[in-house]
């Protein structure tokens, strides 16, 4: 009797680890994406790339995007002597937690024939910033965005 009694009370605590660990793994992994946080302009401020944090500063690299209604966005892009301008349409993935920028077409200083579609992993965002991780040729890549204010 008192060796069933153990053994039901091991069975009964196995279950509640087990289930306190499915839950803490769901927890860890789900975040809320809005997709109204999105709009307006975005400043990418760091990047992390290559095991090493970097600051982007901005008479170097000026790199801004801009979510607007219906799904549109442009991105504008100031680098050394080169400017361009890439548009296209966003769309969050709220299930997967995804940022989806795709139908990219460069309307001033063309770089390359058609750029590829960018799909971030969203780690982190809220109504100043967000933080998105991507794979770029193989390497993990994670970009730092800061929302511009209104003026």
């Amino acid at each position: 009797m008192e060796i069933s009694r153990r053994f039901n009370l091991l069975l009964l605590s196995m279950f509640c680890c087990g289930c306190l660990y499915a839950q803490t793994q769901q927890q860890a992994v789900h975040i809320k994406v809005k997709p109204c946080l999105f709009k307006g302009k975005w400043q990418l401020v760091q990047t992390f790339s290559l095991g090493a944090l970097h600051q982007v500063k901005k008479d170097e690299y000026d790199g801004v995007i801009c979510f607007r209604s219906f799904h549109r966005y442009y991105e504008e892009v100031n680098y050394e002597s080169n400017h361009w301008i890439i548009e296209g349409k966003w769309r969050v993935n709220r299930k997967k937690a995804t940022l989806e920028l795709t139908e990219r077409n460069y309307i001033l200083g063309k770089l390359e024939d058609h750029p590829k579609d960018i799909i971030f992993d969203i780690i982190q965002s809220d109504k100043k910033s967000w933080t998105g991780g991507n794979t770029d040729r193989g390497h993990a890549v994670k970009v730092f965005y800061s929302r511009i204010p209104k003026h």
